[in-house]
């Protein structure tokens, strides 16, 4: 048997210790060490060793517990990245709810990508199995955090390679939207006629507005003189409050113009609130929209008036009040609004170039949403 050859000094030693095989090399003053089944794999295990040495990754750092770089990455972000409550709480729910559970207790430096493939696939098949959703959208979630935990670990000289490279996401199946008609957009705000948020449902039918949108309202951005609504800001929940934060995207904010319908309806809401602000306990917000008190209507309850008023008009189960939007969107459509307009009404990016340069008019719009709003409600132009 041929005699192994010494190696030069500091590329560091393979050897038996009588249990099994380990890959030895001094790095910053201290041997490290990986075990291996056999003496090839401590041959490779003493490669990536010396790539770790020779491209200066910090090993140490390296070693530490996944859950604690998860910590310390999100401390980071929130400090030094304009991230929004929304988002932030987003985070924080993938890592304790998914993350951690999967992964946490892993060292850094021991994760391979097989290890977030199947903790991706666990996650989607969990939900599937205990919930009605998908699960494949909420797994995805979880991949973007990694992505950038990952990301940010190779960044800093932490890790030699990012182990989320070549991970296959979940795939999405969504659930096909059936808009309303114009029967059923009508038997929705008749079964909300008389009702204490009955200007809001109005406004979502009519005006396309995402949830937190309408609920983020205040009395400051409607111009009874000019018409208009001005939407700058949306309620979320952030830390079990519901919270007042800019709109999803710059987009989001946006200028209005009101039909007549619409504001007759806001006029007969503003003469409830004023009864409600003479009460005891009033705690005044300025919104559009509040809760008996005064304050911040929570996104939750809202859905659970819309799914009440769904079933009073007979409407299918699977229509909720984001799909809404997609209602809106398409009366949008049938009664002639262009993409730039439909955009800038419905608070969209713009997809391509020439949407870009074109502006959406408040003249424009308001032709269009007088239309809408006049083949809803059936009223005469």
């Amino acid at each position: 048997m041929a005699k192994q050859r010494r190696r030069p000094r500091g590329d560091g030693s393979v050897y038996h210790d009588g249990e099994t095989w380990v890959a030895a090399l001094r790095i910053d003053g201290r041997f490290r060490k990986r075990r291996a089944p056999g003496r090839q794999a401590a041959e490779a295990k003493l490669k990536e060793l010396q790539e770790l040495r020779d491209r200066q990754i910090r090993v140490g750092d390296s070693a530490q517990c996944f859950s604690d770089w998860l910590n310390a990455w999100y401390g980071q972000i929130c400090d030094t990245k304009a991230i929004k409550p929304r988002t932030q709480e987003h985070y924080r729910s993938m890592i304790e709810r998914y993350i951690l559970p999967q992964l946490g207790a892993m060292r850094l430096c021991d994760i391979r990508p097989d290890h977030i493939q199947q903790a991706l696939l666990a996650i989607r098949d969990d939900i599937r199995d205990y919930t009605a959703y998908d699960g494949a959208r909420t797994a995805r979630g979880v991949a973007d955090v990694l992505k950038q935990a990952l990301q940010l670990a190779e960044d800093r000289r932490i890790l030699l390679h990012n182990p989320y490279r070549g991970i296959l996401l979940p795939k999405t199946e969504p659930k096909p939207i059936v808009p309303l008609d114009d029967e059923q957009v009508r038997a929705l705000l008749t079964a909300a006629s008389g009702t204490r948020l009955d200007a809001l449902w109005h406004i979502y039918a009519l005006l396309g507005l995402r949830r937190g949108e309408g609920l983020g309202l205040m009395w400051a951005d409607l111009d009874w003189r000019a018409a208009t609504l001005r939407i700058e800001r949306q309620v979320h929940v952030v830390d079990g409050r519901p919270v007042l934060a800019a709109p999803k995207t710059a987009s989001g904010t946006r200028l209005l113009p009101m039909p007549q319908a619409l504001l007759a309806c806001l006029h007969t809401h503003w003469q409830r609130q004023q009864d409600e602000r003479r009460r005891v306990g009033w705690r005044e917000h300025g919104l559009l929209f509040a809760s008996s008190v005064g304050t911040p209507l929570w996104p939750r309850n809202v859905d659970r008036e819309f799914y009440s008023l769904r079933d009073a008009a007979k409407l299918p189960t699977t229509m909720t009040l984001h799909a809404l939007r997609h209602t809106t969107a398409t009366l949008l459509d049938e009664v002639g609004a262009s993409e730039a307009l439909k955009a800038g009404i419905l608070g969209h990016k713009t997809q391509t170039i020439t949407q870009r340069y074109t502006h959406a008019r408040l003249a424009a719009m308001r032709t269009v949403l007088d239309a809408l709003s006049m083949r809803v409600l059936r009223l005469a132009a």
